[in-house]
Protein backbone atom coordinates (compact mmCIF):
# COMPACT_ATOMS: atom_id res chain seq x y z
CA UNK A 1 0.00 0.00 0.00
CA UNK A 2 1.15 3.39 -0.97
CA UNK A 3 0.45 5.89 2.05
CA UNK A 4 -1.45 9.34 0.95
CA UNK A 5 0.33 12.23 -0.51
CA UNK A 6 3.67 10.01 -0.51
CA UNK A 7 4.09 9.95 -4.57
CA UNK A 8 5.64 13.21 -5.00
CA UNK A 9 6.68 15.03 -8.86
CA UNK A 10 10.05 12.88 -8.19
CA UNK A 11 8.39 9.88 -7.96
CA UNK A 12 7.10 10.53 -11.68
CA UNK A 13 8.70 9.06 -14.42
CA UNK A 14 8.11 11.89 -17.29
CA UNK A 15 10.77 10.54 -19.36
CA UNK A 16 10.26 11.33 -23.64
CA UNK A 17 7.64 13.95 -22.87
CA UNK A 18 7.77 17.52 -23.81
CA UNK A 19 8.29 19.98 -21.19
CA UNK A 20 5.19 21.79 -20.33
CA UNK A 21 2.97 18.11 -21.22
CA UNK A 22 0.46 16.42 -18.52
CA UNK A 23 -0.08 12.95 -17.82
CA UNK A 24 -3.06 12.32 -19.71
CA UNK A 25 -5.28 9.34 -20.27
CA UNK A 26 -6.04 7.80 -23.25
CA UNK A 27 -9.31 5.67 -24.91
CA UNK A 28 -7.28 2.30 -24.47
CA UNK A 29 -6.66 2.87 -20.73
CA UNK A 30 -3.27 3.88 -20.67
CA UNK A 31 -1.46 7.41 -19.95
CA UNK A 32 0.94 9.40 -21.82
CA UNK A 33 2.30 12.39 -22.02
CA UNK A 34 0.67 15.19 -23.97
CA UNK A 35 0.41 18.86 -24.62
CA UNK A 36 -2.96 20.07 -23.22
CA UNK A 37 -5.41 21.29 -25.69
CA UNK A 38 -8.78 21.34 -26.35
CA UNK A 39 -7.78 18.08 -28.93
CA UNK A 40 -7.40 16.55 -25.35
CA UNK A 41 -10.08 17.94 -23.24
CA UNK A 42 -13.14 16.28 -24.33
CA UNK A 43 -14.84 18.08 -21.96
CA UNK A 44 -14.07 20.19 -18.82
CA UNK A 45 -17.19 19.64 -16.56
CA UNK A 46 -15.47 16.81 -14.62
CA UNK A 47 -13.47 13.70 -14.43
CA UNK A 48 -15.35 10.40 -13.93
CA UNK A 49 -13.38 6.64 -13.43
CA UNK A 50 -13.84 2.91 -12.46
CA UNK A 51 -13.23 2.23 -8.91
CA UNK A 52 -12.43 5.74 -8.39
CA UNK A 53 -14.46 8.16 -6.03
CA UNK A 54 -14.03 11.38 -7.25
CA UNK A 55 -14.47 14.44 -4.95
CA UNK A 56 -14.68 17.87 -6.57
CA UNK A 57 -14.49 16.70 -10.27
CA UNK A 58 -16.09 19.10 -11.78
CA UNK A 59 -13.77 21.65 -13.91
CA UNK A 60 -11.21 19.80 -12.04
CA UNK A 61 -8.64 20.19 -15.59
CA UNK A 62 -7.94 23.60 -14.07
CA UNK A 63 -8.45 23.17 -10.28
CA UNK A 64 -7.63 20.89 -7.32
CA UNK A 65 -8.65 17.65 -7.97
CA UNK A 66 -8.90 15.14 -4.65
CA UNK A 67 -8.79 11.31 -5.50
CA UNK A 68 -9.20 8.03 -3.72
CA UNK A 69 -9.26 4.43 -3.57
CA UNK A 70 -12.40 2.86 -3.43
CA UNK A 71 -12.46 -0.42 -1.12
CA UNK A 72 -11.30 -3.13 -3.46
CA UNK A 73 -10.27 -1.99 -6.04
CA UNK A 74 -6.86 -2.92 -6.08
CA UNK A 75 -7.18 -6.76 -7.13
CA UNK A 76 -5.05 -9.39 -7.85
CA UNK A 77 -5.38 -9.32 -11.91
CA UNK A 78 -3.18 -5.76 -11.01
CA UNK A 79 -0.35 -7.69 -9.17
CA UNK A 80 2.44 -9.26 -11.40
CA UNK A 81 2.73 -12.66 -11.55
CA UNK A 82 4.16 -14.69 -9.23
CA UNK A 83 3.64 -11.95 -6.54
CA UNK A 84 2.10 -12.55 -3.20
CA UNK A 85 -1.44 -13.44 -3.76
CA UNK A 86 -4.39 -13.17 -1.36
CA UNK A 87 -4.09 -17.08 -0.32
CA UNK A 88 -0.30 -16.17 0.85
CA UNK A 89 -0.82 -13.37 2.79
CA UNK A 90 -3.50 -12.87 5.24
CA UNK A 91 -5.73 -9.93 5.54
CA UNK A 92 -3.90 -6.69 6.36
CA UNK A 93 -0.60 -8.59 6.81
CA UNK A 94 1.68 -6.43 4.50
CA UNK A 95 2.31 -3.08 6.67
CA UNK A 96 4.39 -0.07 5.62
CA UNK A 97 7.69 -1.66 7.51
CA UNK A 98 7.25 -4.58 5.46
CA UNK A 99 7.86 -2.83 2.40
CA UNK A 100 11.71 -1.66 1.58
CA UNK A 101 12.36 1.62 0.78
CA UNK A 102 11.70 3.15 -2.92
CA UNK A 103 10.36 -0.81 -3.47
CA UNK A 104 7.37 0.05 -4.75
CA UNK A 105 8.18 0.68 -8.50
CA UNK A 106 6.14 1.85 -11.50
CA UNK A 107 5.11 -1.78 -12.25
CA UNK A 108 4.07 -2.34 -8.81
CA UNK A 109 1.39 0.46 -8.92
CA UNK A 110 -1.92 -0.74 -10.47
CA UNK A 111 -2.82 1.63 -13.82
CA UNK A 112 -5.25 4.63 -12.41
CA UNK A 113 -4.80 3.75 -9.10
CA UNK A 114 -2.89 7.02 -8.36
CA UNK A 115 -5.42 9.52 -6.92
CA UNK A 116 -5.17 13.23 -6.16
CA UNK A 117 -4.88 11.71 -2.59
CA UNK A 118 -1.78 10.18 -3.53
CA UNK A 119 -0.49 13.15 -4.97
CA UNK A 120 2.06 15.41 -2.77
CA UNK A 121 1.76 19.24 -3.61
CA UNK A 122 3.81 20.53 -0.43
CA UNK A 123 5.10 24.02 -1.64
CA UNK A 124 2.76 24.25 -4.55
CA UNK A 125 0.46 27.34 -4.82
CA UNK A 126 -3.12 26.57 -5.02
CA UNK A 127 -4.35 26.29 -8.34
CA UNK A 128 -0.68 25.04 -9.82
CA UNK A 129 -0.78 22.15 -11.89
CA UNK A 130 1.84 19.02 -12.11
CA UNK A 131 3.83 20.37 -15.40
CA UNK A 132 6.62 18.05 -17.10
CA UNK A 133 9.73 19.31 -17.38
CA UNK A 134 12.12 19.18 -19.86
CA UNK A 135 14.45 17.05 -17.63
CA UNK A 136 11.76 14.70 -17.38
CA UNK A 137 10.76 15.19 -13.80
CA UNK A 138 7.49 16.93 -12.90
CA UNK A 139 6.93 20.32 -10.73
CA UNK A 140 3.96 22.32 -9.93
CA UNK A 141 3.34 25.29 -12.01
CA UNK A 142 1.40 28.12 -12.19
CA UNK A 143 -1.01 27.25 -15.82
CA UNK A 144 0.17 30.00 -18.28
CA UNK A 145 0.75 30.85 -21.70
CA UNK A 146 4.44 30.52 -21.09
CA UNK A 147 4.10 26.61 -20.08
CA UNK A 148 1.63 25.82 -22.46
CA UNK A 149 3.21 24.83 -25.50
CA UNK A 150 -0.40 24.74 -27.72
CA UNK A 151 -2.32 27.71 -26.48
CA UNK A 152 -5.06 29.64 -29.12
CA UNK A 153 -6.25 33.00 -29.25
CA UNK A 154 -9.42 35.33 -29.02
CA UNK A 155 -10.19 37.59 -32.36
CA UNK A 156 -13.36 39.77 -32.88
CA UNK A 157 -14.97 41.88 -35.25
CA UNK A 158 -16.01 45.30 -33.98
CA UNK A 159 -14.44 44.45 -30.52
CA UNK A 160 -10.44 45.74 -29.97
CA UNK A 161 -8.95 42.93 -28.02
CA UNK A 162 -5.26 43.67 -26.09
CA UNK A 163 -3.40 40.28 -25.53
CA UNK A 164 -5.92 37.54 -26.88
CA UNK A 165 -3.42 35.93 -28.85
CA UNK A 166 -2.09 32.94 -26.46
CA UNK A 167 -4.48 33.35 -23.88
CA UNK A 168 -7.15 30.77 -24.33
CA UNK A 169 -6.81 27.08 -24.69
CA UNK A 170 -9.31 27.09 -28.02
CA UNK A 171 -9.68 29.48 -30.82
CA UNK A 172 -12.57 32.21 -29.77
CA UNK A 173 -14.32 34.98 -31.78
CA UNK A 174 -16.01 37.78 -30.58
CA UNK A 175 -18.89 39.23 -31.67
CA UNK A 176 -21.34 42.34 -30.55
CA UNK A 177 -24.43 40.74 -30.56
CA UNK A 178 -27.59 42.72 -32.19
CA UNK A 179 -28.82 45.13 -29.94
CA UNK A 180 -26.65 44.92 -27.48
CA UNK A 181 -25.26 48.53 -27.53
CA UNK A 182 -27.53 50.26 -25.45
CA UNK A 183 -27.96 53.60 -24.37
CA UNK A 184 -25.55 52.94 -21.26
CA UNK A 185 -22.59 51.98 -23.46
CA UNK A 186 -22.63 55.09 -25.17
CA UNK A 187 -20.00 57.80 -24.07
CA UNK A 188 -21.93 60.99 -24.25
CA UNK A 189 -21.54 62.37 -28.32
CA UNK A 190 -19.91 59.17 -29.14
CA UNK A 191 -22.52 59.05 -31.77
CA UNK A 192 -21.32 61.27 -34.80
CA UNK A 193 -22.82 62.31 -37.97
CA UNK A 194 -20.26 59.69 -39.94
CA UNK A 195 -21.72 56.84 -37.57
CA UNK A 196 -25.36 57.69 -38.45
CA UNK A 197 -26.78 55.97 -41.70
CA UNK A 198 -28.34 58.12 -43.85
CA UNK A 199 -31.97 58.32 -43.22
CA UNK A 200 -31.87 56.34 -40.02
CA UNK A 201 -33.17 59.40 -37.56
CA UNK A 202 -36.88 58.86 -38.02
CA UNK A 203 -39.87 61.08 -36.09
CA UNK A 204 -39.37 58.39 -33.03
CA UNK A 205 -35.53 58.90 -32.76
CA UNK A 206 -35.99 62.93 -31.97
CA UNK A 207 -36.85 63.55 -28.59
CA UNK A 208 -40.15 66.18 -28.39
CA UNK A 209 -39.00 69.80 -28.60
CA UNK A 210 -35.49 68.67 -29.22
CA UNK A 211 -34.85 70.49 -32.67
CA UNK A 212 -34.32 73.74 -32.51
CA UNK A 213 -34.27 76.68 -35.02
CA UNK A 214 -30.63 76.59 -35.42
CA UNK A 215 -30.75 73.19 -36.24
CA UNK A 216 -33.00 73.85 -39.54
CA UNK A 217 -31.48 75.24 -42.50
CA UNK A 218 -33.28 78.49 -43.54
CA UNK A 219 -36.00 77.43 -46.16
CA UNK A 220 -36.07 73.99 -45.53
CA UNK A 221 -39.73 74.34 -43.60
CA UNK A 222 -41.83 73.59 -46.81
CA UNK A 223 -45.29 73.26 -47.23
CA UNK A 224 -45.85 69.81 -47.15
CA UNK A 225 -43.70 69.98 -43.59
CA UNK A 226 -46.47 72.32 -41.75
CA UNK A 227 -49.51 70.97 -40.48
CA UNK A 228 -52.93 71.76 -41.78
CA UNK A 229 -53.75 75.36 -39.63
CA UNK A 230 -50.40 74.82 -37.92
CA UNK A 231 -49.30 78.63 -38.69
CA UNK A 232 -51.57 80.83 -36.30
CA UNK A 233 -51.14 84.61 -36.74
CA UNK A 234 -48.49 85.32 -34.17
CA UNK A 235 -46.04 82.47 -35.70
CA UNK A 236 -45.99 85.19 -38.51
CA UNK A 237 -44.18 88.48 -38.98
CA UNK A 238 -46.11 91.74 -38.72
CA UNK A 239 -46.26 93.56 -42.30
CA UNK A 240 -44.41 90.21 -43.75
CA UNK A 241 -47.78 88.27 -45.98
CA UNK A 242 -47.53 90.08 -49.30
CA UNK A 243 -50.47 89.93 -51.96
CA UNK A 244 -48.24 87.03 -53.56
CA UNK A 245 -48.61 84.70 -50.54
CA UNK A 246 -51.85 84.86 -50.56
CA UNK A 247 -54.26 82.09 -52.76
CA UNK A 248 -57.32 83.56 -54.86
CA UNK A 249 -58.06 80.31 -56.34
CA UNK A 250 -61.33 80.33 -57.57
CA UNK A 251 -62.19 83.75 -56.27
CA UNK A 252 -64.14 86.05 -58.38
CA UNK A 253 -61.88 89.03 -59.23
CA UNK A 254 -62.37 92.08 -57.14
CA UNK A 255 -63.52 89.75 -54.49
CA UNK A 256 -61.75 90.33 -51.07
CA UNK A 257 -60.94 88.14 -47.71
CA UNK A 258 -63.85 88.41 -46.15
CA UNK A 259 -64.10 87.49 -42.32
CA UNK A 260 -66.61 84.85 -41.55
CA UNK A 261 -68.85 84.69 -38.64
CA UNK A 262 -66.87 80.83 -38.02
CA UNK A 263 -63.72 82.01 -38.08
CA UNK A 264 -62.98 81.42 -41.82
CA UNK A 265 -61.99 83.52 -44.70
CA UNK A 266 -63.36 83.43 -47.72
CA UNK A 267 -63.58 85.94 -50.34
CA UNK A 268 -66.34 87.80 -51.61
CA UNK A 269 -67.61 90.81 -53.23
CA UNK A 270 -67.36 94.35 -51.07
CA UNK A 271 -70.81 95.03 -50.46
CA UNK A 272 -72.66 96.68 -48.20
CA UNK A 273 -74.03 93.88 -46.69
CA UNK A 274 -70.69 92.26 -45.72
CA UNK A 275 -69.29 95.49 -44.17
CA UNK A 276 -70.47 95.22 -40.43
CA UNK A 277 -69.55 99.07 -40.16
CA UNK A 278 -69.86 101.66 -43.00
CA UNK A 279 -69.83 105.41 -43.39
CA UNK A 280 -71.40 107.61 -45.50
CA UNK A 281 -70.59 110.47 -48.14
CA UNK A 282 -72.04 113.42 -47.21
CA UNK A 283 -71.93 117.23 -49.58
CA UNK A 284 -72.12 121.03 -49.62
CA UNK A 285 -73.12 121.94 -52.66
CA UNK A 286 -73.45 118.64 -54.26
CA UNK A 287 -76.19 116.00 -54.27
CA UNK A 288 -75.17 112.74 -53.02
CA UNK A 289 -77.77 109.64 -53.34
CA UNK A 290 -77.28 106.51 -51.53
CA UNK A 291 -74.24 108.24 -49.90
CA UNK A 292 -75.49 106.63 -46.49
CA UNK A 293 -73.12 102.97 -45.19
CA UNK A 294 -71.14 103.59 -48.96
CA UNK A 295 -67.75 104.14 -47.19
CA UNK A 296 -65.40 103.08 -44.90
CA UNK A 297 -65.19 106.08 -43.07
CA UNK A 298 -67.10 109.21 -43.20
CA UNK A 299 -66.45 111.38 -46.57
CA UNK A 300 -67.58 114.92 -46.87
CA UNK A 301 -67.38 116.46 -50.68
CA UNK A 302 -67.25 120.16 -51.50
CA UNK A 303 -66.55 121.91 -54.82
CA UNK A 304 -62.89 123.30 -55.03
CA UNK A 305 -62.90 126.76 -55.53
CA UNK A 306 -62.06 127.28 -59.30
CA UNK A 307 -62.84 123.76 -60.26
CA UNK A 308 -66.45 124.58 -62.13
CA UNK A 309 -64.84 125.46 -65.61
CA UNK A 310 -66.86 126.35 -69.06
CA UNK A 311 -67.06 122.43 -69.87
CA UNK A 312 -68.75 121.78 -66.54
CA UNK A 313 -71.74 124.73 -67.15
CA UNK A 314 -74.76 123.49 -68.94
CA UNK A 315 -76.40 125.81 -71.78
CA UNK A 316 -78.30 128.51 -70.12
CA UNK A 317 -76.98 126.98 -66.80
CA UNK A 318 -76.29 130.14 -64.93
CA UNK A 319 -79.40 132.17 -64.72
CA UNK A 320 -79.73 135.86 -62.95
CA UNK A 321 -79.73 134.33 -59.30
CA UNK A 322 -76.75 132.17 -59.60
CA UNK A 323 -74.85 135.85 -60.63
CA UNK A 324 -73.54 137.96 -57.32
CA UNK A 325 -74.73 141.64 -57.89
CA UNK A 326 -71.01 142.95 -59.76
CA UNK A 327 -69.97 139.60 -60.74
CA UNK A 328 -69.88 139.91 -64.14
CA UNK A 329 -66.60 142.15 -64.94
CA UNK A 330 -65.43 143.61 -68.15
CA UNK A 331 -63.45 140.36 -68.52
CA UNK A 332 -66.21 138.05 -68.06
CA UNK A 333 -68.09 139.84 -70.98
CA UNK A 334 -67.24 138.08 -74.57
CA UNK A 335 -66.35 140.65 -77.81
CA UNK A 336 -69.36 142.33 -78.87
CA UNK A 337 -71.16 139.73 -76.53
CA UNK A 338 -73.79 142.80 -75.18
CA UNK A 339 -76.46 144.12 -77.42
CA UNK A 340 -78.97 146.52 -77.20
CA UNK A 341 -81.28 144.67 -76.08
CA UNK A 342 -79.73 143.63 -73.12
CA UNK A 343 -78.99 147.86 -72.11
CA UNK A 344 -81.43 149.09 -70.52
CA UNK A 345 -82.76 152.32 -72.43
CA UNK A 346 -80.48 155.76 -70.68
CA UNK A 347 -78.40 153.51 -69.03
CA UNK A 348 -74.89 153.91 -71.37
CA UNK A 349 -73.99 157.23 -69.69
CA UNK A 350 -71.33 160.03 -70.98
CA UNK A 351 -68.83 158.10 -68.75
CA UNK A 352 -69.35 155.01 -70.28
CA UNK A 353 -68.31 156.24 -73.99
CA UNK A 354 -64.72 156.29 -74.92
CA UNK A 355 -63.52 159.37 -76.06
CA UNK A 356 -64.65 160.07 -79.68
CA UNK A 357 -66.35 157.04 -79.44
CA UNK A 358 -69.50 158.32 -80.66
CA UNK A 359 -69.04 159.27 -84.48
CA UNK A 360 -71.50 161.03 -86.39
CA UNK A 361 -73.33 157.69 -87.76
CA UNK A 362 -73.79 156.51 -84.40
CA UNK A 363 -76.50 160.17 -84.10
CA UNK A 364 -79.54 159.79 -85.31
CA UNK A 365 -80.35 162.56 -87.70
CA UNK A 366 -81.50 165.55 -85.85
CA UNK A 367 -81.49 164.85 -82.48
CA UNK A 368 -78.74 166.98 -81.74
CA UNK A 369 -79.79 169.73 -80.37
CA UNK A 370 -78.08 173.16 -78.97
CA UNK A 371 -78.39 171.92 -75.80
CA UNK A 372 -75.89 168.95 -76.31
CA UNK A 373 -73.03 171.10 -77.82
CA UNK A 374 -70.39 172.32 -75.51
CA UNK A 375 -69.55 176.17 -76.52
CA UNK A 376 -67.08 176.03 -74.03
CA UNK A 377 -63.85 178.53 -74.84
CA UNK A 378 -65.86 179.92 -77.84
CA UNK A 379 -66.66 183.78 -77.84
CA UNK A 380 -70.50 184.82 -77.92
CA UNK A 381 -71.65 184.82 -81.38
CA UNK A 382 -69.30 182.86 -82.70
CA UNK A 383 -70.68 180.06 -85.07
CA UNK A 384 -69.99 176.29 -85.28
CA UNK A 385 -68.14 176.03 -88.48
CA UNK A 386 -66.70 173.06 -90.31
CA UNK A 387 -62.59 173.33 -91.12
Amino acid sequence: DVADKNITAAKLDATGATAGQVATANANGTVTYQTLSETNLTSTKGITATGITVTGGAGSTLKDVTLSITDGAITTAKLADGSVTNAKVGADAITTDKIKDGEVKTADVADKNITAAKLDATGATAGQVATANANGTVTYQTLSETNLTSTKGITATGITVTGGAGSTLKDVTLAITDGAITTAKLADGAVTTTKIADGSVTNAKVGADAITTDKIKDGEVKTADLGDKAVTGDKVADKTITATNLDATGATAGQVATANANGTVTYQTLSETNLTSTKGITATGITVTGGAGSTLKDVTLAITDGAITTAKLADGAITTTKIADGSVTNAKVGADAITTDKIKDGEVKTADLGDKAVTGDKVADKTITATNLDATGATAGQVATAN
